[in-house]
């Protein structure tokens, strides 16, 4: 049996008919704001937390570009060591460095160098001389 007594009646009843006596309306509006006010604090928060990641991801990458850089400029370094140290001992080893005196050494090139002229001029007639360091007073000698 229906509360109404025929359609025309139920048609142009208001809304507020069907829905429970009980619901206390005021009560249920500050809760559905009390709730909104919720969710823009977790939706700020959630904000917060993604800003906080992405801010921290950079921070990692950037890191890890910098360990990178690092290794690329010791295996660099480690590379130019590695080629200066062939360069250097196949020139040696091929005499250009002259063996005291030897060659083509010039006692000229060695004064404008900084050598003493006594050691350039007896490097240039094939000594071989050795320089030593005493607090101060260096010195070369006769080898």
């Amino acid at each position: 049996m229906s509360r109404f007594a025929n359609s025309e009646q139920y048609l142009a009843t208001p809304i507020q008919a069907f829905l429970p006596d009980s619901v206390d309306w005021g009560n249920y509006t500050t809760r559905m704001m009390q709730q909104r006010g919720f969710d823009e604090v977790n939706d700020a928060n959630a904000d917060y937390q993604r800003e906080l990641g992405e801010w921290k991801a950079l921070q990692l990458s950037r890191r890890g570009q910098q360990i990178a850089s690092g290794i690329t400029a010791q295996g660099n370094q480690a590379l130019f060591d590695g080629a200066m140290s062939f360069g250097v001992g196949a020139a040696g080893s091929a005499g250009l460095f002259g063996g005291g005196g030897a060659g083509d050494f010039s006692v000229g090139d060695a004064e404008v160098m900084g050598m003493p002229t006594g050691q350039a001029e007896y490097m240039g007639g094939g000594g071989t001389t050795e320089w030593t360091t005493d607090m101060g007073q260096n010195a070369w000698t006769k080898y």
